[in-house]
């Protein structure tokens, strides 16, 4: 059972980006209502005066398309959680993969609270509660902490990994 849902997240952690990046559905969508569109979801840190800006660049319809794509990005979500829990699970033992397993779930739980939020204000639009745009990039910022957190401890693990390895000959 295990398995399946590793298989299944991972191809689905493909399947999303895919569909995110390479269709009319996701950032290219977007991006043909306004070229210069920067996902404010990608970005460590944004205003609210950026990100109204960029609402107010890709129009009505960029907005709609943006709003499908957060939905996605919901599913992509937990597709990526799993891909993260998978590979935390394979490298780690005990208390740190433990600690590493809160820190793939905090890193979620804010991704999805973003999604949430942009949804909302993109739905109210031009009608903006500054303090949600306020919220989501601070929702944004903390899913970034919590991924670097996560990457900088897979490649000291496998650094390490591959320090013991070479003691061991």
């Amino acid at each position: 059972m295990i398995r399946t849902i590793q298989t299944v997240g991972i191809i689905g952690f493909f399947v999303c980006l895919t569909i995110m990046y390479l269709t009319p559905y996701g950032v290219r969508g977007i991006r043909s209502f306004d070229p210069t569109f920067q996902m404010p979801d990608m970005k460590f840190h944004y205003s609210v005066e950026q990100l109204t800006l960029a609402f107010e660049k890709i129009g009505s319809n960029g907005r709609d398309i943006y709003q499908k794509y957060l939905v996605l990005d919901c599913a992509f979500v937990f597709c990526f959680g799993i891909l993260m829990l998978t590979i935390t699970n394979y490298l780690f033992t005990g208390l740190p993969r433990n600690i590493l397993i809160v820190v793939c779930v905090l890193r979620g739980v804010f991704d999805l609270l973003e999604n949430c939020f942009l949804i909302l204000v993109l739905k109210n639009y031009p009608d903006t509660n500054k303090q949600f745009l306020t919220l989501c990039s601070f929702f944004t910022t903390i899913k970034f902490i919590m991924l670097y957190i996560w990457i900088a401890s897979i490649i000291l693990q496998i650094m390490l990994l591959v320090f013991l390895k070479m003691q061991s000959k």
